[in-house]
């Protein structure tokens, strides 16, 4: 059988609606996306993540009909710097969408996500913060994707966009920002369908995804994690230790993060914000932090 591979990525960031955009995806009758979320990120194109065997990566696309585009949604892809030049060899007419959040709420959003996940044992996102230097060397201790716990480091952008537009060409990469995303989704994901030279859509069904949790025990979430994979071939175990994991948590948003804390980070990103803003010609300081942002 001649499996065939994605001809588009969404490449990330993490935490900005790669999830939503992937769930779009599955309504378009001329576009073909994994529709489990344990399949979402794949991450074939990253060497620190992912299925490893090229056959097992392109049996997931088997049943797209030749009409149809394939699509990969894995934000790996962006803060992964061989996944460029890769997608670009085996790949190279790929389109690349990228979308990016304001980078303190996005890091603040991640920080919470692995800690409701149990892949995060710190118990304050300023403590992980300053631990991310630490985090380098100590990679064999983590539970998830390494860049994952790079707080901050992941969100700076600049490299990671101009990686794929020096790869890839500025015609072939299509930048925005989560927050135009949520303002108008309908018409952002139809410059999407343009981009990809699909039919637009006259409605969309909006659904609700990735809904906040906010975890009661972080250290317990974390031991409890490190279980799940412990025991990755017992099912029963799996299931048990999967309740626990939840009732472990409450449907409350998380705390709001602190306004010094938010300023702080403001001004440690202004610097790369202003370059990314200059290569893509998107003014993403006005985006983030303008009045009312």
């Amino acid at each position: 059988m001649n499996r065939r591979l994605p001809s588009f990525f969404v490449v990330g960031a993490a935490k900005s609606g790669t999830t939503a955009l992937w769930q779009y995806f599955q309504q378009h009758p001329d576009i073909f996306v994994t529709t489990d979320i344990g399949s979402k990120e794949l991450g074939y194109f990253s060497n620190q993540y992912g299925v490893t065997d090229k056959e097992h990566y392109t049996s997931y696309f088997e049943n797209a009909s030749e009409e149809q585009l394939i699509g990969e949604v894995c934000h790996v892809y962006l803060t992964s710097s061989e996944s460029a030049a890769w997608i670009k060899k085996d790949v190279p007419l790929s389109k690349i969408i990228i979308i990016l959040r304001n980078p303190v709420r996005r890091a603040y959003s991640l920080y919470n996500w692995m800690t409701m996940h149990g892949y995060e044992n710190i118990t304050t996102f300023r403590k992980a913060l300053d631990r991310e230097g630490n985090r380098v060397k100590n990679k064999s201790s983590l539970h998830a994707f390494f860049q994952n716990y790079m707080y901050f480091t992941s969100g700076q952008y600049y490299h990671q966009v101009k990686r794929y537009i020096e790869v890839f060409g500025r015609e072939k990469v299509l930048v925005f920002t989560h927050e135009e995303f949520n303002q108008n989704q309908f018409q952002k994901l139809n410059e999407v369908y343009d981009f990809l030279g699909v039919e637009r859509v006259t409605d969309i069904e909006k659904r609700q995804v990735n809904k906040s949790r906010r975890v009661i025990s972080i250290r317990l979430q974390f031991y409890l994690r490190r279980k799940f994979i412990e025991y990755k071939k017992n099912t029963n175990v799996r299931i048990i230790i999967q309740k626990l994991m939840i009732l472990n948590t409450v449907s409350k948003r998380p705390k709001s993060l602190k306004p010094e804390l938010y300023e702080e980070l403001k001004d440690r990103y202004q610097e790369d914000v202003r370059l990314l803003s200059d290569l893509c010609g998107i003014d993403f300081n006005g985006f983030w932090f303008g009045k009312n942002v």
